[in-house]
């Protein structure tokens, strides 16, 4: 009777165990998504942080998935309709031989809080247009979608955890070339940015009350073995 006693607790003793080392050892994952934004030169998701209820966190990763937009502008100051040839908001160099402008694309950038960087290359170009409106009229080209996975060192974590939200910014840069084609008309170029971020946290799973108390039967019953021997 005694040695099937000995089993029995014995094998409570490496049920719990194994069951706790199993619950520390087991990860999980959890996605939130951004409400959708959009931005010139900065921008500014904001994000769910992670509960501390759910578990220790251990890492997160911030995407951002986003079209920037190139735009170009003709400005029209001549007091009416003004017709021109070309304008465009990327790279222009003009060939010495043929003396015709060559469009390579136009780097941008966008940097988000922990130094990692997007480059994005476009083209746009409108030809032969007319500027109707007095002042800025614009002519925004094909988006170009993109994205930016941010992997957020462990010290940083801290902002992420809560109960609310925590703020990811992005600033974006180009270089602004721009020109165009056209009597009496000035060029310019902007650009513009809409997409939505999301954060993925991974953590290590809290074990649940039911192992913790069977932990402590199995505690128990070494207590007991030892204060018999």
């Amino acid at each position: 009777m005694n040695s099937l006693k000995k089993l029995i607790a014995a094998s409570a003793i490496a049920a719990s165990v194994g069951i706790v080392f199993a619950g520390s050892a087991n990860a999980d994952m959890v996605t939130y998504v951004s409400a959708p934004f959009s931005g010139g030169t900065s921008l500014d998701a904001s994000l769910t942080q992670f509960n501390p209820t759910l578990g220790n966190l251990t890492s997160a990763t911030v995407t951002l998935s986003a079209d920037l937009t190139p735009i170009v502008e003709v400005l029209n100051f001549t007091g009416s309709a003004a017709p021109f040839d070309y304008a465009f908001e990327t790279t222009g160099t003009t060939n010495p031989v043929t003396n015709q402008v060559i469009f390579t694309p136009s780097p941008a950038t966008v940097t988000d809080p922990y130094s990692n960087v997007q480059d994005i290359n476009f083209v746009s170009l409108v030809q032969n247009g007319v500027a109707a409106n007095p002042g800025v009229n614009q002519y925004p080209g094909t988006p170009v979608p993109f994205s930016l996975n941010s992997s957020v060192p462990g010290a940083d974590l801290s902002a992420f955890e809560g109960n609310g939200t925590t703020s990811f910014d992005y600033v974006t840069d180009g270089p602004g070339n721009y020109g165009g084609s056209g009597a009496n008309l000035f060029f310019g170029g902007d650009r513009s940015y809409a997409g939505t971020a999301s954060v993925t946290y991974t953590y290590s799973e809290v074990p649940e009350p039911a192992t913790l108390s069977i932990l402590g039967l199995g505690a128990l019953a070494v207590l007991r073995r030892r204060r018999r021997i």
